[in-house]
């Protein structure tokens, strides 16, 4: 009897190691924080953005705005300024040079070959678009934000000072709240704050801007990591010249743990041997296209593949280890014959090498991130490590919470930025990192206090 219970006990202990149970400090505290002055600068996973929008609701469920009620709970100043999204009226970053009104700019994929199962996002006109100008304008006062993240928020983006308000815009965004349009930029802005305690994601959208576009001739390449550096040493020694003495980095999770460039199975065309052999007649009986009996490759433009007779660009059958974007037409692909008749276009597929550049650039600047925390004295939330263990399936009170496309929990309807709840996990390795460098207590948030997965 005595070995059944200590077996009971053991088993106990086992199921408890995969499950993440939040308790709160009985009083926070925030330790040797600096809190006078919070600052924060980073892009589309600092501020909030879901569903492939930014919207009024999803900057009040950001990182920021978590973590800052967090702080003043603690008996933080409540120093958070942000500027004010308009209430049904967002960013659509479909295409992020125009806000748009409705809920959404996701486009509804069509897995199910219905012509009429679509649902794009619906753009103001340009005279709608000016008015909206007008209207920001009047709600918004430039001035003394302490909140300066915003989308796809680039280094270039960070440092840009373009005002003008066009497709060629280095930075669609900032302009909007530019304490100066034309001289300042986000960068600036945040030194003005002095702020005594920064909370920073740098560098995040300079790799996945260029990856969530298939790493096409068009997308702006992904910066080396000297300059990703040398840009973010600039950014800390500035900010600690200004009065920054405490603060957070996060690191950037890898392409892998993100359903945007993992759901969809590159090797996804199952052949019995008749249409095999169909297949390799319809192609000459290519060596350079030659399909089997099972699982086979789809065809995909890459700067790897060969030249085929009928076609000008060199393509290639993709391998397991390569990624299909979720920005594809998905009716497209399982209807229609892409990527077996016709290959799939670039800007949709990220070969190994260039999905080895994406990760080669998230190591080597999370690599950067943690010797500049060493530095200059700042905790690091290992977003990276977060999002790992995400993808083998973690558990929050009894929860799961998983990397899989919609049914994950963790991430929104968009496949590659979070839920609420997800942003919620990602403040928590925040409030982790702070506590654990600055001997503060602050209070963990519970997840399901909040909304999951909201869909279109």
């Amino acid at each position: 009897m005595l070995k059944l219970r200590i077996y009971f006990v053991i088993v106990g202990l086992i199921a408890c190691a995969a499950c993440k149970k939040l308790i709160g400090p009985e009083q926070p505290s925030l330790g040797s924080i600096t809190e006078s002055k919070i600052a924060y600068l980073g892009g589309s996973w600092l501020c909030g953005v879901q569903n492939n929008v930014w919207t009024p609701v999803n900057q009040g469920h950001s990182p920021v705005t978590f973590l800052n009620g967090q702080l003043i709970e603690a008996g933080a100043l409540p120093t958070l300024s942000q500027p004010t999204l308009l209430e049904g009226v967002g960013f659509g970053l479909g295409n992020c040079y125009h806000p748009f009104v409705g809920a959404t700019s996701i486009q509804l994929k069509k897995f199910d070959c219905d012509p009429q199962a679509t649902l794009f996002f619906k753009e103001l006109s340009e005279t709608s678009t000016r008015n909206f100008q007008a209207i920001w304008n009047k709600q918004n006062h430039p001035g003394d934000y302490t909140d300066l993240s915003f989308p796809n928020a680039t280094m270039e983006a960070l440092f840009s000072n373009d005002p003008s308000y066009s497709a060629s815009l280095k930075n669609p965004f900032y302009h909007y709240f530019a304490s100066q349009p034309g001289s300042s930029n986000a960068v600036s802005d945040l030194l003005k704050t002095k702020a005594t305690c920064a909370v920073l994601s740098i560098g995040m959208d300079d790799i996945y801007n260029w990856a969530k576009q298939g790493g096409g001739k068009d997308a702006t390449p992904i910066p080396s990591a000297a300059v990703f550096e040398s840009k973010l040493d600039n950014l800390l020694s500035q900010l600690q010249t200004n009065g920054m003495k405490t603060g957070v980095l996060c690191t950037i999770p890898a392409s892998g743990t993100i359903p945007y460039y993992t759901t969809l199975p590159a090797t996804g065309v199952q052949l019995d041997s008749v249409k095999a052999s169909q297949l390799n007649a319809l192609y000459g009986n290519s060596n350079l296209l030659h399909f089997v009996k099972g699982a086979n490759g789809f065809i995909a433009e890459s700067s790897f593949g060969s030249l085929v007779s009928g076609y000008s660009k060199k393509i290639k059958l993709l391998t397991k280890d390569e990624s299909i974007l979720l920005s594809i037409n998905a009716d497209s692909l399982k209807c229609n014959g892409m990527g077996v008749f016709f290959p799939i276009a670039d800007e949709y597929v990220l070969d190994v090498y260039e999905l080895g550049l994406i990760n080669t650039a998230v190591l080597n600047y999370n690599q950067i991130i943690k010797q500049k925390a060493i530095q200059y004295h700042l905790a690091v939330a290992d977003w990276y490590t977060l999002l790992e263990n995400i993808k083998l399936g973690t558990k929050v009170n009894g929860v799961p919470f998983s990397s899989a496309f919609i049914k994950g929990n963790f991430f929104s309807a968009d496949g590659q930025n979070p839920s609420t709840q997800g942003y919620v996990l990602l403040t928590n390795e925040i409030i982790r990192a702070l506590n654990e460098k600055y001997f503060s207590t602050l209070a963990p948030i519970d997840p399901f206090a909040y909304p999951g997965l909201v869909l279109p």
